[in-house]
């Protein structure tokens, strides 16, 4: 399974021709709107009847920026083909006014996206920043994502500031959530996020990105959220057919 962000026209526009013939059943499109800009539930929603159309088989969902947004989304989805709503939960973005490191707080606002969710008979995925789990001096918030998991209907850890700093540190990343859900016995019902746009700073070389999806995928992970860039989706086409072997 790869979960692909879209989150402009030319995005769109790629993912109907560029990638037509590499998106599978299994996939999931992600459009994006109101992380760090205005939201665009207009956008959305016509966006998801053009992808709908062409890929009718593959799960279309929506995520946002901020409790505020994602009430806004859960509304006005409704009657379209976009199947769940994602809350974007990344401390210090302007749209997320709620958002803390303190654990506590973050449970507290998951709880709060899941009223809105469950308000708008919509299912909930977040996408979560994944700092606090190897990141030294955010140990002391004790974050436990097995815990936030139990609130969500799945979950989308961003991990890619650990491939960045290599395949070993990715791994390491993969390891301590994989222990911490098992200490539990919770489901593992999350996926890890790469990217391999270049401009981003978290963005690497297919070849790293390739490796640390396939090793996710090896430890039992159903697969990952790939970050790209429609500026560069020649990239993101040589992924797509460089990890599924053609």
């Amino acid at each position: 399974m790869i979960v692909v962000p879209v989150y402009n026209d030319a995005g769109v526009e790629a993912l109907i021709t560029t990638f037509r013939t590499h998106i599978r059943p299994n996939d999931i499109i992600l459009l994006v709107s109101g992380n760090f800009n205005v939201l665009n539930t207009n956008w959305i929603t016509q966006s998801a009847l053009r992808l709908k159309a062409v890929f009718p088989n593959t799960a279309i969902i929506a995520g946002t920026n901020g409790i505020h947004n994602l009430s806004l989304l859960a509304n006005e989805v409704k009657g379209t083909p976009v199947e769940a709503i994602v809350y974007i939960y990344e401390p210090g973005s302007q749209n997320g006014k709620e958002f803390s490191w303190d654990f506590e707080g973050t449970v507290d606002n998951f709880n709060i996206a899941r009223q809105v969710a469950d308000k708008n008979n919509v299912y909930l995925i977040s996408k979560v920043t994944g700092r606090p789990i190897l990141q030294e001096g955010l140990s002391k918030y004790n974050w436990r994502y097995n815990i936030l998991g139990q609130n969500l209907d799945y979950m989308f850890i961003q991990t890619q500031t650990y491939s960045k700093k290599g395949h070993k540190e990715f791994v390491r990343a993969i390891n301590t959530l994989l222990a911490e859900y098992k200490s539990s016995d919770a489901v593992v019902n999350w996926l890890p996020q790469v990217s391999i746009d270049k401009n981003s700073q978290n963005g690497v070389d297919l070849k790293t990105a390739i490796r640390c999806v396939r090793t996710a995928r090896a430890k039992g992970i159903a697969g990952a959220v790939v970050w790209w860039s429609p500026s560069q989706a020649s990239d993101m086409e040589m992924f797509l057919k460089k990890f599924r072997g053609k």
